[in-house]
């Protein structure tokens, strides 16, 4: 597995109501989350809709009340660049980095 950060890819998320958000990718192999051009994560909520996130009392990542594109964040207590815990983020990168471990193995061989 080859990979390497990023941060603001773009893209466009159309809403149930046909309204057009652009919203940004970051992240890496492990872990990548969407947000807006300001760093405030944003998660699709059960009807489709994207929400601004915020943390709930366990420090797991949730749609929060707020859609995107019809908030005002400066009325709200978010806080941007929400992401998941080192420990979460720890717990994925190792779930993950024995594939990147075994990209040699199926490479050809060759007779010397």
């Amino acid at each position: 597995m080859y990979a390497a950060p990023f941060s603001f890819l773009e893209t466009t998320v159309i809403q149930p109501d046909g309204s057009q958000l652009t919203l940004y990718a970051s992240g890496d192999e492990f872990y990548h989350w969407v947000h807006d051009k300001d760093g405030y994560t944003v998660l699709q909520g059960e009807d489709g809709y994207c929400y601004y996130a915020e943390k709930n009392d366990m420090g797991e990542l949730v749609p929060s009340p707020f859609l995107v594109g019809k908030t005002s964040i400066a009325d709200t207590k978010l806080k941007p660049w929400l992401k998941i815990s080192k420990e979460k983020y720890d717990v994925r990168r190792e779930r993950l980095q024995p594939l990147s471990r075994t990209r040699g193995m199926f490479q050809p061989q060759y007779a010397s």
